[in-house]
């Protein structure tokens, strides 16, 4: 079975994918990750479907050792990651050996990280999702948030035929430290300062 050793957990680490539909009506979240778009591209870059369980990082990254080779990709803000001590980029696709080690900084630009591994991570389907829900205490591991020394198994799959592929820059999304927010005068303005 291919999977990976949590060296540290970060900060607030979960496994996410695009959500749980169709149960709000029954108090159920959708969950899901905070940035589609990213999630969609990690996958695509590991050659999965676009829907496939990743690990989304808050502010501080992980540090991940494999325990099987891999191909897998980092989406998302902008912080320092190295894989065995060598610098490399997000939004592009890697080959990891069994062995081999990525470290995460913290986060410069956005907030957040999303790691996709070929075949994705190997969790069960909760209401058809396996993201973290961390109020209900469903998804991920057991609606837990990643710990380090966890072990996480990945889908079998045959990564050595996976091509390695980079993300278009023209077309990622800027992070912006700030925000310009509209506001709409209502009917109490004049209980505020």
């Amino acid at each position: 079975m291919r999977a990976i050793r949590i060296m540290d957990s970060g900060l607030f680490t979960t496994i996410q994918d695009l959500g749980r539909y169709g149960y709000q009506r029954y108090g159920v979240s959708v969950s899901g990750a905070m940035d589609e778009f990213s999630v969609k591209i990690a996958n695509k870059l590991v050659g999965n479907s676009h829907n496939e369980a990743v690990l989304e990082t808050t502010l501080k990254g992980v540090n991940i050792e494999f325990l099987s080779d891999c191909v897998f990709a980092i989406t998302g803000g902008e912080c320092d990651i190295t894989l065995n001590g060598n610098i490399i980029d997000t939004w592009r696709s890697y080959r990891a050996k069994s062995g081999d080690i990525i470290k995460m900084g913290i986060c410069k630009e956005g907030m957040r990280n999303y790691l996709a591994f070929s075949g994705g991570i190997d969790v069960p389907t909760v209401m058809n999702s396996r993201s973290t829900d961390i109020r209900a205490g469903i998804g991920g591991i057991n609606g837990k948030k990643i710990m380090t020394h966890d072990i996480l198994h990945l889908s079998n799959h045959n990564s050595s035929r996976i091509p390695l592929k980079k993300f278009n820059e023209k077309y990622r999304q800027t992070y912006q430290n700030k925000i310009e927010i509209r506001v709409v005068l209502g009917q109490q303005a004049d209980y505020f300062t």
